[in-house]
């Protein structure tokens, strides 16, 4: 497995081939290029192991922590964000330039504060900062988006990946890797 922005794909290693991307939503087999070609893959996001780096089986595992604390939001809400916290820093500590676990985490502290904010109906977060719980919380929720950055995190929007997914199905020569073929549909 490896993570490309708002995405999961498929890394294959070939005898004959070497290396080689599969696209389970095209059912395709695409080039490093197209998978860069978004614009939205900084060179320090590959060098950093953001993206298109593939996993170990200890960093899918902990990855799926992450889907657990998605789901956990789904039935549970945000509004106690430990769990989900919890099942992010257990992801980092096996990946730590996991991206997907570092923007569950800053997402579910950010509605958190927001949320303490509108309770307590201040005009800003720093009013909280008695809570040492909240300035902890706050603090790291900075420090995550500054190393987000630095390892070189750009967000893409819904749209904009329907728009890199519909390049490779529109214009699939052009992005498809020539040296694998598909095996014939029976």
């Amino acid at each position: 497995m490896a993570f490309a922005p708002n995405h999961i794909y498929i890394k294959l290693f070939s005898e004959q081939t070497g290396w080689y991307n599969t696209e389970l939503i095209s059912a395709t087999f695409p080039v490093d290029a197209w998978i860069m070609a978004s614009g939205y893959i900084t060179t320090d996001a590959i060098r950093n192991g953001l993206y298109m780096d593939t996993l170990s089986t200890k960093q899918a595992v902990a990855n799926c922590l992450v889907d657990l604390a998605h789901g956990y939001q789904q039935k549970f809400g945000r509004e106690n964000p430990e769990f989900v916290i919890k099942c992010c820093d257990t992801t980092l500590e096996y990946h730590p330039a996991n991206v997907k676990a570092m923007l569950t985490k800053v997402e579910v502290q950010k509605y958190y504060i927001d949320l303490q904010v509108k309770k307590h109906n201040t005009k800003n977060p720093e009013e909280l900062f008695t809570d040492n719980g909240i300035a902890e919380m706050y603090a790291d929720m900075e420090q995550t988006y500054i190393q987000l950055h630095q390892l070189g995190y750009r967000r893409m929007t819904e749209r904009m990946d329907r728009e890199w997914i519909n390049l490779l199905k529109n214009e699939p020569n052009r992005y498809i890797n020539g040296n694998i073929q598909p095996i014939p549909k029976k």
